[in-house]
């Protein structure tokens, strides 16, 4: 987790509308317990140049929730911003990509290489609460 970093999710169930005590008891169990968290990131791919790192260094799937990134390439601008393979690009350029067709999301790509873009991502981590489980 970084600072900024927005929890939006618990198991896949948002928590946008739960009160905090209940996210809260949410988050509470057992030592050694695993939980699964989504949260939303913003991050920056930097302007692209003309040698490396490659310019956007990353492929783009349309699924059900939006644009998902794949094949992040380790020495891509992408990666260079933190993108990693497995993230939902929730918007691009400041514009929701649920619906956005994957053209013109790559269109958006190009046109911003020489200023780069901001992204808005969903993240999905896999946590082990800290304690013994044993105890």
């Amino acid at each position: 987790l970084l600072p900024g970093d927005a929890l939006v999710g618990y198991w896949g169930e948002s928590l946008a509308s739960l009160p905090p005590a209940e996210v809260a008891r949410r988050l509470a169990g057992l030592p050694g317990s695993e939980l699964k968290l989504t949260i939303r990131r913003q991050v920056a791919l930097p302007p692209g140049t003309s040698h490396p790192p490659a310019w956007p260094g990353v492929k783009l799937e349309l699924e059900h929730f939006g644009l998902t990134a794949r094949e992040v390439e380790p020495t891509g601008a992408a990666f260079v911003a933190g993108l990693r393979s497995g993230d939902l690009v929730i918007q691009l350029e400041g514009k929701p990509t649920r619906y956005m067709p994957l053209a013109a999301a790559r269109k958006t790509l190009q046109q911003a290489r020489e200023k780069g873009v901001p992204l808005v991502i969903h993240r999905d981590l896999i946590l082990t609460r800290e304690g013994n489980k044993d105890a």
